[in-house]
């Protein structure tokens, strides 16, 4: 597209097909900030996702002091999907951090015992949309597992509230 910038991967397709080729049976989680590619590419984002940053902040050159700061950018999901399954991996699902993660701390959540201040704080920065919550993704990709088989990583919840009187999960 024209007037469109795009930061390229050239090694992640060949990375995850020679996993796909490589493990026999098993479960493979990549997670990263990335969206599919639908989103990725949306003219909102027609500037790329580039970004460069030192001391965990945005810095305005990219190219300025190599090596004295991280680069990064957002991951394709739609391409790494992709290549995966040319390698024989089966997708099984990709949500946000925010679903993900809450589902996994469902049982953690639920209880009646109260949960360290430390671990509160980071479940509250990996899951609330304002940090890791929406831009972070989960994807889930396997081979040769069961055909019913549904990681509970993937499971919808719905928040409500729990003993305790604060926010979280439950079957929906």
């Amino acid at each position: 597209m024209e007037g469109f910038t795009a930061e390229i991967r050239p090694n992640a397709g060949p990375w995850i097909r020679s996993l796909g080729q490589t493990i026999s049976q098993g479960i493979f989680l990549t997670m990263d900030y990335g969206m599919p590619a639908t989103d990725l590419y949306h003219p909102s984002r027609s500037a790329g996702t580039l970004v460069s940053l030192r001391s965990h902040r945005r810095t305005p050159d990219p190219l300025q002091d190599p090596g004295e700061q991280d680069l990064t950018s957002h991951v394709n999901y739609t391409e790494l999907i992709a290549e995966g399954e040319k390698g024989g991996l089966q997708t099984l699902g990709l949500a946000d951090f925010s679903s993900a993660w809450t589902q996994l701390a469902q049982p953690l959540l639920a209880g009646s015992d109260a949960l360290p201040q430390k671990w509160s704080r980071n479940f509250q920065h990996l899951t609330h949309p304002g940090f890791f919550g929406k831009t972070h993704q989960v994807l889930v990709q396997g081979k040769n597992l069961p055909k019913d088989f549904q990681p509970s990583i993937l499971k919808p919840v719905t928040i409500g509230p729990v003993p305790g009187g604060s926010v979280g999960p439950s079957r929906s």
